[in-house]
């Protein structure tokens, strides 16, 4: 699930976030898993949503779940590819496998 007031979304899934930053300048946003960039508001809605679908199992996919994956990298301008690197490097650096 999806948690949002009007400076952070979190998850109860997932130990990342997002956050608004205090500058305020649009786009405002910051990913815990994607430092260096700025997304705007849907766009980390959509960031969390899509660390929420790569949290389940990947052969429980079904096809609604896999064409999310990619509009919402295609939402951040990325690949699903780059965007699960950058989350599994994000888990390591946590001491996760």
């Amino acid at each position: 699930m999806i948690y949002e007031s009007s400076r952070t979304i979190t998850s109860s899934r997932t130990q990342e976030w997002a956050r608004r930053s205090a500058d305020a300048v649009e786009p405002a946003w910051e990913l815990s898993w994607w430092p260096g960039r700025r997304f705007t508001k849907e766009q980390a809605r959509a960031a969390m949503e899509f660390t929420e679908l790569l949290s389940g199992p990947r052969d429980q996919w079904g096809s609604e779940v896999e064409r999310r994956v990619q509009e919402v990298a295609g939402e951040l301008g990325t690949t699903v590819t780059e965007a699960v690197s950058i989350l599994y490097r994000r888990r390591l650096e946590r001491g996760e496998s």
